[in-house]
């Protein structure tokens, strides 16, 4: 699920958008995600891809490890 609109509302390759899929993953796992908060947030995965197929990432991000 996506909580910030992904790539949809936040753009392409070269405009952040992975970027901005990263950063929303990580103020959910902090709480600081405002109205979009999900409800204990301990551990989040996210993913983005980018160009044609050569640029990917994923990621895990908890609150403990």
């Amino acid at each position: 699920m996506s909580t910030n609109g992904a790539m949809m509302a936040q753009g392409h390759t070269g405009a952040g958008g992975g970027i901005a899929i990263l950063v929303e993953a990580a103020r959910q796992v902090m709480g600081k995600a405002g109205e979009r908060q999900v409800k204990n947030a301990d551990i989040v995965v996210e993913t983005a891809s980018g160009g044609v197929g050569m640029d990917f990432h994923a990621g895990v991000l908890g609150r403990e490890v």
